[in-house]
């Protein structure tokens, strides 16, 4: 037995997502998917009941792991390759707090975010709140 390679790896967004996994290389027939929130299967594995050479993945909420059993005749089986599917949470801006006055010339104020969910990149402007970047 051969268990081939997996391709379809990728990064999604939580909640509504879908990327479809695709096994090749492989010698035998396919026994099962698996599917693991640990990429050595150790634990929370679940038997995906699967027996085709792809998967669709859909909605993930969570980073998960994947791989395939493959069987040929009497021989050991051979577990493929694993593949991964990453789940990145969605941005939140949060909340910016210390709003001060400041007069002309030297002065200074300190302004903090709160609640943020992802890579922080501060911006300025000049004019209003919500535009003029």
């Amino acid at each position: 037995s051969v268990g081939g390679s997996i391709a379809g790896s990728a990064t999604v967004c939580t909640g509504t997502n879908s990327t479809t996994l695709t096994l090749s290389g492989i010698t035998g027939t396919v026994t099962r998917w698996e599917s693991s929130t640990v990429s050595d299967f150790s634990s929370d594995t679940v038997d995906l009941n699967i027996t085709a050479t792809s998967l669709l993945v859909e909605n993930l909420t969570a980073t998960r792991y994947y791989r395939v059993m493959v069987q040929s005749g009497s021989s050991d089986p051979a577990f493929s390759r694993v593949a991964i599917i990453t789940v990145s949470p969605l941005s939140v801006a949060g909340t910016v707090s210390g709003d001060t006055t400041v007069c002309t010339g030297t002065n200074s104020a300190l302004l903090s975010l709160s609640g943020n969910v992802g890579t922080v990149q501060w911006q300025l402007s000049t004019t209003s709140a919500t535009s003029g970047w």
